[in-house]
């Protein structure tokens, strides 16, 4: 059970230089009474409300400037320690960018670190994509709103594919913290911002072809662009292929 406590702090009055002071007050009729009885007796006075309580056998205190808002956290931590979801909210404290170092150091595929390439791909989406925007933040503060505003800019900033790659690296990551009870949920909800879209390669037209044949006069130009043949059968092609006289191309390899 969530114990709320008001803790009223101000300066005393009467007194050259004051030093502001802090008083705690129970969360009773007799306690909220003396609070504000306090609070009269004091200059500039603050009013901040605590709860405590206990997560997975830890003393957890998070402080409030409102009652209304102290409530509601009560009222949600003591419905996520009974069905089982609670999360300490110091665990979030930790910053990405130690998070997604360690992410790195740790990452196994099959059983397998990364590979050599891989572990450097992810290295240069980090530091060139996401950490500009994520590095100083705490994984708690990492909400959906900052997911899809970061995403928005990368987009801009950035070729197709690589927004694409950061933002599943970014999801990777903080699906691990997700299952690590670090966070509660995982802030990459933005829908299709994952897959990558490869732009449609241009085809020549055959009167490009043809103006380019004329131009260079070689057999390779109409039999690149009406050939039908792949890169690489085209690349291994030799003067002894090539019969004019009988307009055959004989492809080895």
């Amino acid at each position: 059970m969530a114990q709320l406590v008001r803790r009223v702090s101000g300066l005393p009055r009467g007194i050259d230089n004051p030093r502001r002071v802090t008083e705690r007050f129970p969360d009773t009729r007799e306690g909220r009474q003396a609070a504000d009885g306090w609070a009269k007796g004091l200059d500039d006075p603050r009013t901040f409300y605590d709860v405590r309580t206990r997560i997975d056998g830890r003393v957890v205190n998070k402080s409030f400037t409102t009652r209304k808002a102290a409530d509601a956290w009560a009222t949600q931590i003591s419905h996520d320690k009974l069905t089982g979801v609670a999360i300490d909210p110091r665990s979030g404290d930790e910053l990405f960018s130690h998070y997604a170092q360690r992410w790195l150091d740790t990452r196994r595929v099959k059983g397998r670190p990364l590979a050599p390439k891989t572990l450097e791909l992810y290295r240069v989406l980090l530091r060139a994509h996401i950490e500009p925007t994520f590095s100083n933040r705490q994984l708690s503060a990492i909400t959906p709103e900052a997911v899809r505003r970061w995403h928005a800019k990368v987009s801009i900033d950035s070729s197709a594919m690589s927004a694409a790659k950061s933002y599943r690296l970014l999801r990777a990551i903080l699906a691990t913290a997700v299952a690590d009870d670090l966070i509660q949920a995982n802030p990459c909800r933005v829908r299709g911002a994952g897959l990558e879209h490869s732009v449609e390669r241009p085809i020549v037209g055959p009167e490009l072809v043809l103006e380019l044949a004329d131009t260079i006069t070689a057999p390779i130009v109409p039999l690149a662009g009406f050939g039908g043949l792949r890169r690489g059968e085209l690349l291994t092609l030799r003067c002894r292929h090539v019969d004019l006289s009988a307009g055959t191309v004989t492809v080895e390899q």
